[in-house]
C-alpha cells in the first residue's frame, strides 16, 4: 500500500523554507546597511582654497581653508591642520598652525616682509565616531570593521600666497550671503544664516541688521545671524557693513534675504495606509530643515517606542506586527516635538489581477494580465481551465512574477466556444477575489 505524505508534514517542511528565506533577506539587508553606513562613515573631509592669494609685503594676510564632510559640531572642533610649505626655503612670519573656526575652517595667518610667490600645502586629520542611532546589529558589525572610531585624513590641498608691493590697492568690503536668499523655515526652530565677508576681516567691520530680534556673531571670514524664537509669516532683512577706513564706496556693502516661516510639513507625504507584515518605507522629511536639527521617532499603537531615527538613514522601513494598529512617525526637534502623523496599520489586501487584452497568435488564443503583492513583488498564479474539457492552457512565466501570458493551446476545433479559466493569484493577503475568466474564441 502506498503511504500517504501527512499534511502537517509538508506544512511543517514549507514553514521551515520560509523561515529560512526570511533569514536570508534579513541578513542581506543589515549587510547592505553596514557597507553604506561604512562607507559614509569612512568619507575624509574634503579640504579646498583658493588657488592664489595675494598678500602685501609687510601687512598682516590671511588664507582660508575650508572643509566638507565633517558629520557634527564635535568633528567640527576635533579637526586638526597640517600645513606645510612647498619652497626650499620657507618664509619667515607665517604660523603654520592654522586658527580653525567653530564650522571646522582653517585660516593660514602670517605677515612676509619679502615679495615673491610661496606655495603651500594643507591636510586636516580628524577622529570619526561611530554613530549610536543606528540598530546594535549594524553598530556591532561596523566596529568589528573599523573599532570605535574611525582616524580620517584627507587628500592635500595646494595654493600660493603671492606677496605684493605696498601699492597695491585696497580690496572693497562685500558681502555674499549663503544661499538660498528666500529661506523656508519652520515654527519653533531656531533659525541662523551665514554671511560671507570679503575684503576687510570681520574684526574691523561693523555690521547693522534692519531687524533687532537678529543676533550677529563675527566669525573669521563671515558672520551669522540667528534668530532664538521665529514668528509666523515672511521677514525681509537687510545687514550693512561699514569697514571705516576712509575709502569711501569700498568701505560700504550691504546683504538682503528673507525668511518664510511656517508650520512643519511633511515632504514628500508619507504614505496614507501601512499594511502588517508589509515593509512600510518611510523618507519624509521636514521641508526646510537640515537633517541634524531634528530626529523621527517610530512609535507602534501610540505609545511603544520602537526606533529613533536620524533623516540621514532615510530611506527607513519598518514591517508592522500583526498586533499594532497605528504607526506613528514624530519629529523632534532639540527641544520639542515638531510634527507627528498617524498611519493606520491594516491587513494586507489580496493581489488584484489585471487583464490587459486578447489576441489571436496563429491557432492558438493569448490572454495576457499582470498581477503583483501589496509591496510590489512576485506573486504565485495557479492556472486551470475549467470548462469545456479537453482544451490545453498554457501560462507563462508558469508559476511565480508580475506580468504573465495565457495560450490557449490550437483552438481552430472550438471557435466561437467560451473557455472558462480560473485564476488565481496568492499573495501576502490570500488569494486573489476574481478566481474565474470567461473567454471567447474568436
Amino acid at each position: 500500500m502506498k503511504q500517504k505524505t501527512s499534511f502537517y508534514f509538508v506544512l511543517y517542511i514549507v514553514a521551515i523554507v520560509s523561515l529560512l528565506d526570511v533569514i536570508t533577506e534579513r541578513d542581506e539587508a543589515q549587510q547592505e546597511m553596514v557597507q553604506v553606513l561604512l562607507k559614509k562613515i569612512t568619507s575624509a573631509p574634503v579640504l579646498s582654497a583658493r588657488d592664489t592669494v595675494v598678500w602685501t609685503v609687510k601687512d598682516s594676510g590671511r588664507a582660508m581653508i575650508s572643509v566638507a564632510g565633517l558629520a557634527s559640531p564635535l568633528e567640527m572642533s576635533r579637526i586638526r591642520y597640517a600645513v606645510a610649505s612647498l619652497d626650499p626655503r620657507p618664509p619667515e612670519g607665517v604660523g603654520f598652525e592654522p586658527a580653525v573656526d567653530p564650522r571646522g575652517n582653517a585660516v593660514l595667518a602670517g605677515r612676509i616682509d619679502e615679495k615673491g610667490t610661496y606655495a603651500f600645502q594643507a591636510t586636516a586629520t580628524v577622529d570619526r565616531d561611530i554613530p549610536t542611532d543606528i540598530p546594535d546589529v549594524v553598530h556591532d558589525a561596523i566596529v568589528r570593521l573599523s573599532g570605535d572610531k574611525v582616524s580620517l585624513k584627507s587628500d592635500p590641498v595646494n595654493f600660493v600666497v603671492r606677496v605684493e608691493g605696498s601699492t597695491i590697492a585696497h580690496p572693497a568690503l562685500t558681502l555674499n550671503i549663503e544661499p538660498p536668499s528666500e529661506d523656508k523655515w519652520i515654527l519653533g526652530v531656531p533659525y541662523a544664516k551665514t554671511i560671507y565677508v570679503g575684503g576687510p576681516s570681520p574684526d574691523l567691520v561693523t555690521f547693522t541688521c534692519s531687524d533687532a530680534r537678529f543676533k550677529i556673531t563675527k566669525d573669521i571670514g563671515r558672520i551669522q545671524l540667528a534668530w532664538a524664537e521665529p514668528l509666523s509669516g515672511v521677514t525681509r532683512v537687510v545687514v550693512k557693513a561699514n569697514a571705516h577706513r576712509d575709502l569711501g564706496s569700498l568701505d560700504a556693502a550691504e546683504a538682503r534675504f528673507s525668511i518664510d516661516v511656517g508650520p512643519p510639513r511633511w515632504q514628500p507625504e508619507p504614505r496614507p495606509t501601512a499594511y502588517n507584515r508589509v515593509a512600510y518605507r518611510f523618507e519624509s522629511t521636514l521641508g526646510g530643515l537640515s537633517p541634524n536639527e531634528y530626529t523621527v521617532q517610530v512609535i507602534a499603537n501610540k505609545s511603544d517606542l520602537k526606533a529613533t531615527v536620524s533623516p540621514n538613514q532615510f530611506p527607513y522601513e519598518v514591517k508592522p506586527d500583526p498586533s499594532w494598529k497605528v504607526l506613528t512617525f514624530r519629529a523632534m526637534g532639540r527641544t520639542t516635538m515638531l510634527k507627528e502623523i498617524e498611519i493606520p496599520v491594516k491587513d494586507p489586501p489580496p493581489p488584484q489581477i489585471r487583464w490587459q487584452g486578447e489576441s489571436r497568435d496563429g491557432n492558438d488564443h493569448v490572454i495576457r494580465f499582470t498581477c503583483e503583492d501589496v509591496d510590489g513583488g512576485d506573486v504565485n498564479v495557479n492556472l486551470n481551465v475549467v470548462q469545456p474539457q479537453g482544451v490545453k492552457a498554457v501560462m507563462s512565466p508558469p508559476v511565480r512574477g508580475k506580468s504573465f501570458t495565457i495560450r490557449i493551446k490550437d483552438v481552430t476545433g472550438i471557435k466561437q466556444s467560451q473557455v472558462e479559466l480560473a485564476v488565481t493569484a496568492m499573495g501576502i493577503g490570500g488569494p486573489s477575489k476574481t478566481p474565474t475568466r470567461t473567454v471567447i474564441v474568436r
